[in-house]
């Protein structure tokens, strides 16, 4: 399989994604890690060596993006997190 997976993680404050705070993508054999609650916003990028992109690929190919995930209920003074893997919402 040939098919880049890019993997994109938002965090953000729950019920507000238009406030992301900490994003991941992960694209081919790079992740960056951007905290995007400061002036310019801080981000880390590491390479992955072929053991750990392999790891998140499988990852990545179990996913059954045609149905949304939802774990729990909502809560005050916590977190939502959205995947995205090759742009769909899972």
């Amino acid at each position: 399989n040939t098919e880049q997976n890019n993997i994109l993680i938002l965090l953000y404050p729950i019920a507000t994604p238009e406030n992301v705070r900490y994003s991941i993508n992960v694209q081919d054999h790079f992740v960056r890690f951007v905290y995007h609650d400061s002036m310019p916003p801080d981000s880390i990028d590491v390479n992955l060596n072929e053991s750990e992109y392999n790891s998140i690929k499988l990852l990545c190919d179990s996913v059954d993006s045609s149905q949304p995930i939802k774990i729990g209920e909502e809560a005050l003074d916590t977190w939502e997190l959205s995947l995205f893997i090759n742009d769909k919402i899972c």
